[in-house]
């Protein structure tokens, strides 16, 4: 599964990004493009199921880089 995010000016690409949900781990995410106008993620099978989830069900989440 391939997300885009807003762009974050400390993330490059080949980052590796742990995935939480309610501070409980869910999966990791990958950067694999960097740009001004936005990140890519590929996000690992475990964390599917959740984002399959919240996109089916229409549920607003964020991502919070740090």
């Amino acid at each position: 599964m391939i997300l885009k995010i807003p762009p974050n000016v400390n993330m490059a690409e080949g980052s590796i990004i742990a995935l939480t949900k309610d501070d409980i781990f869910i999966g990791y995410a990958e950067v694999i493009m960097s740009t001004n106008e936005a990140l890519m993620l590929s996000v690992d099978k475990k964390a599917i199921k959740t984002f399959n989830e919240l996109f089916g069900e229409q549920i607003p989440f964020t991502i919070d880089l740090f």
